[in-house]
């Protein structure tokens, strides 16, 4: 057993006759219980520090739990956000595809009824010709016999406005 600080401060010791200086062994016993004293202090000290440590150890232990748990939440829900992106994203370029094909097939009605109206046209173009052909054929024989410049036909006028009023419509009606 470790003698406490109070044991050597105060020991006692038996007289002989031929012992050791007093004053030489008070002053020993006094370093000697300064020094106790000192250790005993420093390893209460270190005690305190350990158990402060070991707390703080627990501490960071929990820390690192809490952490690591963050982490995998984080991780997780980071992980649920890209999923939800990608899936809108996916979303929105099958609506955007699906807008673009729908808007591509109503361009390619338009195109077909412009088609289809250039085509009336040059049908239209070709039979006024011709009719002029055969109107301006009449007059110029009727100037040759006559002399004079008769009035154009009522036909004639009726198949050149016929001929706008059906452009119009294919136009009008393809855009």
């Amino acid at each position: 057993m470790t003698p406490a600080p109070e044991d050597v401060a105060r020991p006692r010791f038996s007289r002989r006759l031929r012992g050791y200086d007093r004053q030489q062994v008070d002053a020993f016993i006094e370093r000697l219980t300064r020094g106790l004293a000192e250790t005993a202090a420093e390893r209460e000290a270190l005690v305190e520090r350990v158990q402060r440590l070991e707390e703080l150890h627990g501490d960071i232990e929990d820390i690192e739990r809490v952490r690591q748990e963050t982490a995998a939440a984080a991780r997780q829900h980071a992980d649920e956000v890209v999923a939800d992106a990608r899936a809108a994203a996916e979303a929105i370029a099958h609506e955007g595809r699906r807008k673009a094909a729908a808007e591509l097939e109503r361009a390619r009605d338009v195109a077909l009824g412009i088609e289809r109206a250039v085509e009336d046209l040059r049908r239209y173009r070709l039979d006024y010709l011709e009719r002029l052909r055969a109107v301006i054929a009449e007059q110029l024989a009727e100037l040759e016999r006559t002399g004079e410049l008769p009035e154009p036909p009522p036909q004639l006028r009726a198949t050149a406005d016929e001929a706008v009023s059906a452009v119009a419509d294919e136009v009008g009606g393809a855009a």
